[in-house]
């Protein structure tokens, strides 16, 4: 028969193996549980951008309408400034 001494040290070794093994369920749980959420953020983070670049597309365009403006309007002001008559007024006007 094995001794009390022998009985307790394998009792101490059996709850040491079994607390070992809970923390490590415990710890595997936890990490699935993390990268769930690390999925869910992505998910999130790509359903933004999904979100966002209808209102980008509008910016762009807006701008892009705001320039074709501006340029014709240069392109008038250019053109303008360049008539002979334009030219005369403006010499007078500085002598």
């Amino acid at each position: 028969m094995m001794s009390f001494g022998a009985l307790i040290f394998i009792l101490i070794v059996g709850i040491v193996v079994f607390s070992m093994g809970i923390n490590n369920y415990n710890g595997m749980i936890s990490l699935g549980n993390q990268v769930e959420r690390a999925w869910s953020n992505i998910d999130v983070i790509l359903k933004q951008r999904f979100d966002e670049t209808p209102q980008l597309i509008q910016v762009i365009e807006q701008y892009w309408e705001y320039e074709a403006g501006l340029l014709e309007k240069l392109a008038k002001a250019r053109a303008i400034s360049l008539q002979p008559s334009f030219l005369k007024k403006r010499l007078k006007q500085k002598i």
